[in-house]
């Protein structure tokens, strides 16, 4: 999505909203101009199942897949800050300390993201979450919490309480799905299982992975268990949205393909053939887009490890200085470190690492005789960043 388009897309988001005339003044396009942008973001609107209004320029649909859309343009994207745009920024600082009191596993940064969304389109329409995902949610700690704290902000007094836990359920659902670390997921997600009546699908799964992976898993049966358990609690959350939240993480396939490919491709075919996975999970969802996520998702809980030590050494100021920063933070950050170039200029000895990844063109520093260097170019989105560093990781999954 162009500059062009992300300004539309941000007005929608604020509710400022305007006519194509005032597009053609604002963007200095000519009137037939600004019409072919907006062929363009309704083509974007309708991967989401949406359409795009003109009079004025506004998203029709679902309230849930137009919070999809936002999600991944400012969720998912390390240089639009959604936060500008909240109308309640000190309430959004006071209530992300008490969600990461809860949930330490998500990042700030992702936290105030999720914030801003709901606060900004609070109440827009209704979300109509399944009904049983809410009662699940009643006795859910961050949910309760949040509940609490919304319904005394004077902003939200005009709301009903149903619609103010929705909404409460809402951030509740994002932020474990953001959560990565299936040690912080097992604090919320008891009896989530026997209540949605996968419990004989995790121990389906289970033995699937040990039939694949073999002795390369690194953990016992009962952290595996835990670890599939929490992921399927994450893949139900997103079905019973009945939204694919996941489906379109390109990077996601390509950073466990790079991995793996042998591996990835004997994993998905076990997929295909699980009939417990296929009827409880993959009816609206591809086995592809699931096999990735389960992949990365056992690698990031060293499930299967992988060894290599990683610096990243940047110039600042480039988009791939944020794209990295938001791939490190979310899959690499337990193994990998950025480094600027004012550091390099410190360091004595040979920088001693197994990969180096850098946008340092020519790199003039010494590097130890084995360092396998990857060279980035100076601007690249978050996707494009991805596709590079995905091959990162080639060599050494075990």
């Amino acid at each position: 999505m162009n500059e062009d388009l992300v300004k539309v897309t941000t007005s929608i988001l604020t509710g400022e909203l305007k006519q194509v005339i005032d597009w053609s003044w604002e963007l200095h396009y000519c009137e037939k101009t600004v019409i072919q942008k907006m062929r363009k973001l309704k083509k974007i609107c309708h991967q989401y199942g949406l359409n795009l209004k003109l009079s004025p320029v506004e998203f029709v649909g679902k309230e849930i897949r137009i919070r999809k859309l936002f999600i991944d343009l400012y969720i998912k994207s390390a240089y639009l800050e959604i936060e500008d745009y909240c109308p309640y920024k000190n309430e959004m600082e006071e209530i992300t300390k008490i969600v990461l009191g809860l949930c330490s596993d998500v990042s700030q940064s992702i936290t105030k993201k999720i914030l801003a969304l709901t606060f900004i389109r609070f109440g827009k329409d209704k979300l109509y979450i399944q009904s049983r995902l809410l009662d699940w949610f009643r006795n859910n700690p961050l949910t309760n919490q949040l509940f609490v704290e919304f319904i005394q902000l004077d902003c939200f007094k005009t709301y009903s309480k149903e619609v103010i836990f929705e909404e409460c359920c809402f951030i509740a659902c994002m932020i474990h799905l953001h959560e990565c670390y299936y040690t912080e997921i097992e604090k919320h997600n008891k009896g989530f299982a026997e209540y949605f009546g996968f419990s004989e699908t995790v121990k389906h799964l289970v033995l699937d992975l040990k039939s694949v992976l073999g002795n390369r898993i690194q953990v016992d049966n009962e952290q595996l268990y835990s670890i599939v358990n929490c992921f399927l609690f994450q893949e139900k959350i997103k079905q019973e949205l009945e939204i694919d939240f996941s489906y379109n993480d390109e990077e996601s396939a390509m950073l466990i393909d790079s991995i793996n490919r042998r591996l990835y491709k004997e994993m998905n075919t076990v997929i295909k053939k699980n009939k417990a996975i296929q009827k409880n999970f993959l009816q609206k969802r591809c086995a592809s887009s699931f096999t990735s996520d389960l992949l990365l998702f056992l690698y990031t809980n060293k499930a299967c490890e992988v060894l290599s030590t990683v610096v990243v050494a940047l110039k600042r100021g480039f988009l791939t200085d944020f794209a990295l920063n938001e791939i490190i933070e979310r899959y690499l950050h337990t193994r990998a470190s950025i480094m600027y170039q004012e550091q390099l200029e410190t360091i004595e000895n040979p920088l001693d690492v197994d990969i180096l990844v850098t946008n340092i063109l020519p790199f003039p520093y010494q590097v130890g005789d084995k360092t396998k260097m990857f060279y980035l170019p100076e601007k690249a989105d978050i996707d494009r960043t991805m596709d590079i560093v995905s091959d990162l990781l080639v060599t050494d999954f075990r």
